[in-house]
């Protein structure tokens, strides 16, 4: 059965797209048991100024609570601050600013899965729409993505059912802080260091009944929990991002085999294929050929030296299937040996031709052949929504200096992300690491209202002699001499939509600001 397989590739691709859309549309048939999965609703928005614990007792989401009580936190985009908002949020005890995209949505927790405190952790729970029934196959997930506040990452973010609520008594002399537990659904192999992307926690398991309760966290002692230590800054913990809660039925669709999404990689690299989904009785992997060559693992790291395509084949609850992901061996020998981005002062750039604020980038590159260019890309969302802003010619010489300057980054968002693609003359491709750059506010006397604007827009500035607005792309929409007024009203009512900006001049100053026609 294995060699018709391999033999007829094209046959079998066209049943795995019909396979996938029948499992697609089963899954989002089902129904989920984790009432507020996307952390949505709240009774009261977290508006607090600091991350006082006696107040993050209460600082949680509609329905889903805190057994622990303590410093788990609740986050929203509805705040008015940057202390419990989303994307920017202050989770870090050291003050770091810390920044994430909701996966869906506008909200998600965050909580500890290792304090510097022995054996610290925080947990979220909830009580399911319908008890577990004996027997029964079901499939849980979450989404993490580690906080960049802290120095650490590790491995056992889990997923527990009970049939009761459990309860971790924080108030108890000693304090008991952690809940020792075998959840359903652990990753046990993988330390999670992305702090970009959402990373996908899932499995499947069986039922023993009656099972009510689900509490997300870390469940096992220090000692047998991995960590790494993965930046230098930041609180001397690992704290994560949780978003999107699901559980399903098993008793009407087939969880879908996953072997991860097709990559590339230099030659001498490693590549992470399949998934971290976990209690799968049977998983087979096998290689382009048909050679079995990995079982019992969901997913794992290679470093092979040539391109080639794996299938993994899994049997979930008596069902069978399959996925094949394919790892692309770049022959080109380039090494990227840094790659910094940083935001220049608005005073270095406020030149006739210049009137933005600008992100410098600079990157090294070793041992470059057969490169043709370097693409600059910028996302201010993930990694998955990158954009080309400009390209730069290689030099293909054994050692190179780069650099770069976005003299139009929207600091209407809080941050950007800034990556670096290289382009083969062949078209094969490789990445920088993703730098992140936060935008701080600009606190000027220039006062802009209101912002964003549509008919008309008032700018404030002191003793002005000239106003000038340019538009997004550096055309000059209006200047003029305003012999020293403190307030000018311009009508905008013709004006196109976008981001301008304004430029005010004064005997002893001047100021720019942006602000957005709607």
């Amino acid at each position: 059965m294995l060699s018709l397989f391999f033999k007829k590739p094209i046959v079998y691709f066209g049943v795995l797209l019909i396979f996938s859309i029948i499992v697609s549309s089963s899954l989002w048939a089902q129904t989920n048991l984790v009432p507020n999965w996307s952390f949505e609703q709240y009774t009261n928005c977290p508006r607090y100024s600091n991350l006082d614990i006696n107040i993050q007792k209460n600082n949680t989401p509609n329905i889903w609570y805190k057994p622990d009580l303590k410093d788990a936190s609740y986050l929203n985009s509805c705040t008015n601050n940057d202390t419990l908002g989303v994307p920017l949020n202050q989770s870090s005890p050291t003050g770091e600013q810390c920044y994430q995209v909701a996966r869906t949505g506008n909200a998600y927790i965050a909580m500890f899965y290792r304090n510097g405190i022995s054996n610290a952790r925080n947990y979220f729970q909830v009580e399911l729409l319908d008890s577990l029934k004996s027997g029964y196959c079901y499939f849980a997930e979450c989404y993490v993505a580690r906080i960049n506040g802290y120095q650490l990452a590790c491995n056992n973010q889990s997923i527990l059912f009970t049939q009761n609520a459990v309860y971790v008594d924080t108030a108890a002399t000693p304090p008991i802080f952690m809940l020792p537990a075998n959840p359903q659904v652990i990753n046990s192999n993988s330390v999670i260091s992305d702090t970009v992307n959402w990373v996908k926690i899932s499995g499947v398991f069986t039922a023993q009944g009656g099972e009510k309760y689900l509490t997300l966290g870390n469940f096992k002692d220090d000692n047998n929990t991995t960590i790494s230590v993965v930046q230098s800054t930041g609180y001397y913990g690992v704290a994560y991002y949780v978003d999107d809660v699901s559980v399903y039925s098993l008793d009407s669709f087939q969880v879908k085999a996953d072997g991860g999404p097709d990559t590339t990689i230099a030659l001498g690299g490693s590549a992470f294929i399949g998934s971290l989904v976990s209690g799968i009785p049977s998983i087979k992997w096998y290689k382009s050929n048909g050679v079995l060559f990995q079982t019992g693992v969901p997913g794992f790291t290679i470093s092979p030296t040539q391109s080639d395509f794996y299938v993994i084949e899994q049997t979930v609850c008596g069902f069978i299937s399959r996925d094949t992901v394919y790892v692309s061996v770049n022959p080109l020998p380039l090494k990227w040996l840094n790659f910094t981005a940083s935001v220049l002062p608005p005073s270095l750039l406020l030149t006739a031709d210049r009137l933005e604020r600008g992100v410098s980038l600079r990157w090294q590159t070793a041992n470059e052949e057969n490169v043709s260019h370097f693409n600059i890309q910028r996302s201010y969302r993930g990694t998955n929504e990158f954009e080309n802003i400009g390209s730069v010619t290689a030099n293909n010489r054994p050692s190179n200096n780069y650099s770069f300057i976005d003299y139009s980054p929207l600091t209407i968002h809080p941050s950007a992300l800034y990556r670096i693609q290289s382009i083969d003359k062949d078209g094969m491709r490789s990445y920088s690491e993703v730098r992140r750059v936060v935008f701080t506010t600009h606190h000027s006397p220039l006062t802009i209202y209101p912002n964003p604007a549509k008919n008309r827009v008032n700018i404030a500035y002191k003793g002005m002699k000239q106003v000038e607005v340019v538009d997004a792309m550096g055309r000059i929409v209006i200047s003029q001499k305003v012999n020293g007024l403190s307030v000018v009203a311009l009508n905008i009512a013709s004006w196109a939509k976008g981001v301008y900006l304004v430029r005010v001049v004064s005997d002893e100053s001047s100021e720019a600001q942006k602000f957005v026609v709607e």
